[in-house]
């Protein structure tokens, strides 16, 4: 039990829900709505390390999950979203209709780093996610056409809108 240890924490907590299916996200995301110290829960659909295709790239199966999210829990949801979606905006549609209060429009790109020398994976399996600064011009790709998409999604009580890695988190409650 760490929530009193949460509660020290000087700045808001966020927590990142993952689960192997639908059922699984919603009882991570159960368990932290009981969690005051917990203000958001992201729902991670693009984790790169689970066996199979990530959530991230199948609108039903995104939409899945974040439905049985948003029917564990009261606090706000994110859905972080993989840039390997074609078209993202089809699974960003999903994930706001079923409940999602903001997007992560990209999380990490699929991928393989092999050693030239070895010849062998330079990560624990042969395919991974990337992130980074390295990866920034396929990550901010889906933003210059995302309104074009789907309309704009509100992401605090002042009216602003955000995407990506553009996001100031600096003043949201």
């Amino acid at each position: 039990d760490h929530e009193a240890e949460l509660a020290r924490i000087p700045t808001r907590v966020w927590a990142s829900a993952v689960g192997s299916d639908a059922a699984g996200f919603a009882v991570v995301a159960e368990a932290l709505d009981g969690v005051d110290a917990v203000r958001a829960i992201e729902v991670n659909l693009s984790c790169p390390n689970l066996e199979g295709t990530p959530f991230a790239v199948d609108p039903e199966a995104s939409r899945r999950v974040i439905s049985a999210v948003r029917a564990s829990t009261a606090k706000p949801i994110g859905a972080k979203l993989s840039p390997d979606a074609q078209p993202i905006a089809s699974v960003a549609a999903a994930v706001v209709d079923a409940g999602a209060d903001w997007l992560v429009v990209a999380n990490t790109v699929r991928g393989a780093a092999i050693d030239p020398r070895t010849r062998r994976p330079l990560t624990s399996g042969l395919i991974a996610g990337y992130s980074g600064a390295p990866i920034r011009p396929i990550t901010r790709a889906p933003g210059h056409h995302w309104f074009g998409y789907y309309d704009k999604l509100q992401v605090d009580p002042s009216g602003r809108y955000a995407l990506g890695m553009a996001v100031d988190f600096e003043h949201r409650s």
